[in-house]
């Protein structure tokens, strides 16, 4: 199975932080901390032992994400050759930044749009949370700009074949995970259900690859099942973020027409953060009764782990260069024994 009939029109949202000079990162120090909310925040922590979800709080990934923020353009220039690499009919790349920037394709079938959204070119303490709701200009707003494009591009009649991709910018994504999707598509398609992806970042102090969206899962293996449909085995993790997301015709049509595609009606579906849900596809529209999503990730008949091409590489490595963080996390060598323990 290849790719050369179908088009690929994918989305890539790259947001380039912009300079920030020492007078405004002594008044983003400053000025939270002068708020009615920051002392609540303290009333919080006293009562729960936690404050909540606060723009202005420091934690364990902020130093880890600002130094690999240094190597966005180099990550992107990875997802994108990467692409191009894949053997389709014709590739469409949409990039959506709040800067200009130039990329050389490498084939002629290649054609790269900037979509450019300078009103998030501000980058305070206030406005770098995807928790924040009520800043107009919030940088993570950026996400959700290529929705209007996907309506527009799912009114469009075709009589060839295209896949729409919604990627991270550091997600390398292979022709052997596109295949597998396609396979999976087809099996799932009466059932509702939709395949989906496992992200995977290497361990150089473990020598593994380790699941970094499955870190919980050791001391709450009841919230995952292993089901079996049409002679086949799956694996659901209930709310499983991929970071990708990929839709048929079929698909779009469903997920431009849903409230997922909407801002503030997605968040009725789902708790997750602004960015988190700007990429969440159908996850949680139309759950087949019975299941907790419509995202299953293939199971390999011989290893009982994830299927290779669900496999996708988190280009920067950065959970796993948390030693507070990595051991935590399930490593890709321990999956095929933890599930065994699932519950079916």
């Amino acid at each position: 199975m290849d790719l050369k009939d179908y088009e690929l029109q994918v989305f890539i949202t790259h947001f380039i932080p912009p300079r920030i000079s020492k007078t405004q990162r002594l008044n983003d120090l400053v000025k939270p901390r002068l708020t009615l909310e920051y002392l609540r925040s303290w009333a919080r922590l006293f009562k729960h032992a936690r404050r909540g979800h606060q723009p202005w709080k420091r934690d364990i990934m902020t130093k880890p994400r600002a130094k690999r923020a240094e190597f966005r353009d180099e990550y992107l220039a990875q997802v994108m050759s990467g692409l191009e690499q894949i053997n389709s009919k014709r590739l469409v790349i949409h990039i959506f930044s709040n800067k200009d920037f130039y990329y050389p394709t490498l084939s002629p079938k290649t054609e790269v749009k900037i979509h450019k959204f300078e009103q998030y070119n501000m980058m305070h303490s206030l406005n770098n949370s995807p928790w924040t709701k009520d800043f107009e200009n919030n940088p993570w707003n950026l996400l959700w700009e290529h929705k209007e494009s996907l309506r527009e591009l799912a009114k469009e009649k075709v009589d060839f074949k295209r896949l729409v991709l919604i990627m991270e910018n550091d997600v390398s994504l292979r022709i052997e995970s596109l295949i597998y999707w396609l396979q999976e598509r087809e099996r799932l398609r009466d059932s509702g259900l939709v395949p989906s992806f496992l992200r995977l970042e290497y361990s150089k102090a473990l020598n593994d690859w380790i699941c970094i969206d499955l870190h919980n899962l050791k001391s709450d293996t009841g919230r995952a099942r292993r089901l079996v449909i049409k002679d086949r085995e799956y694996l659901q993790i209930p709310s499983l973020y991929s970071g990708i997301t990929v839709l048929d015709q079929e698909l779009l049509d469903e997920y431009v027409s849903s409230q997922a595609i909407d801002k503030n009606g997605s968040s009725t579906l789902i708790w997750w953060d602004l960015g988190a849900r700007a990429s969440m596809g159908i996850q949680f529209v139309n759950i087949p009764e019975g299941f907790a999503d419509r995202h299953v990730i293939g199971l390999d008949s011989q290893t009982q782990s994830a299927s290779l091409g669900s496999l996708l590489h988190h280009l920067p490595n950065l959970y796993s260069s948390v030693p507070k963080l990595e051991s935590k996390f399930l490593s890709f060598s321990e999956l095929p024994s933890w599930i065994q323990k699932v519950v079916f």
